[in-house]
């Protein structure tokens, strides 16, 4: 019975960030005792808003649903389970999503990194130059 109300609430909510809610949601006060099989029946719903983003940024309108683009859309439902019931999807019986393989981490690092590796090198080998 909650599929097929899951699946109805998605017909009628089309946008992507409101289904990773209700989703969260879901998964955070009713309990469904397969919600792994619900993520299977839906993760495309779920994760469409990803793909046609990852679409937009390399102007390739061939590229298809990947298990990055699932795990990035698992982070997503994952924070807003983690805000409404301070728990993690592995805690609500689901999988975990793959946090290290996605991008988001890799713009934190490039963020972090906005340096020249070669000239680095070269003043790293001036001063110990300058030590010995």
């Amino acid at each position: 019975m909650l599929i097929g109300i899951f699946h109805l609430l998605m017909l009628l909510m089309q946008i992507p960030q409101q289904i990773h809610t209700l989703f969260s949601i879901i998964l955070t006060t009713c309990f469904p005792a397969n919600p792994k099989d619900l993520w299977g029946k839906y993760k495309d719903y779920m994760s469409e808003d990803i793909l046609h983003r990852m679409r937009r940024i390399n102007s390739n309108p061939n590229i298809q649903f990947t298990s990055n683009i699932c795990s990035e859309a698992l982070i997503l439902i994952e924070d807003v389970c983690l805000t409404i019931a301070n728990k993690s999807l592995t805690e609500l019986g689901m999988i975990a999503p793959n946090r290290y393989s996605n991008g988001i981490f890799d713009c934190d690092i490039q963020r972090e990194t906005p340096f020249d590796v070669n000239e680095l090198q070269t003043f790293v080998r001036i001063i110990c130059r300058n030590w010995y």
